[in-house]
């Protein structure tokens, strides 16, 4: 994957793999925590599950260009993810968080 940071590659493993800090991670793994899971973009009401899904395709707050689901069906989708996290650093990281 080039010269990334370890940051980098952390969030780009956790884009690839749908696995990561967000919402839908705490609701699954951590549901008696009683932490926020829900998405405070105001995408719809009632708000959205913070998801991989929501967070690289609907959610407001991140820009994502005409990157779409469809994409990652091409052959070799990395730049494409790797550019959505150049744009937008806290997506896939503890900063996130709901």
């Amino acid at each position: 994957m080039g010269n990334l940071s370890i940051t980098s590659y952390a969030c780009t493993v956790r884009a690839i793999t749908s696995h990561g800090p967000s919402g839908a991670y705490r609701a699954r793994f951590r549901p008696k925590a009683g932490e926020p899971t829900l998405c405070t973009c105001g995408f719809s009401d009632p708000p959205p599950l913070q998801s991989h899904y929501h967070i690289t395709f609907e959610c407001p707050a991140y820009y994502r260009g005409n990157f779409a689901p469809a994409h990652l069906l091409e052959l070799d989708p990395f730049p494409l993810i790797r550019a959505f996290l150049q744009v937008n650093p806290t997506a896939f990281t503890f900063d996130d968080l709901p």
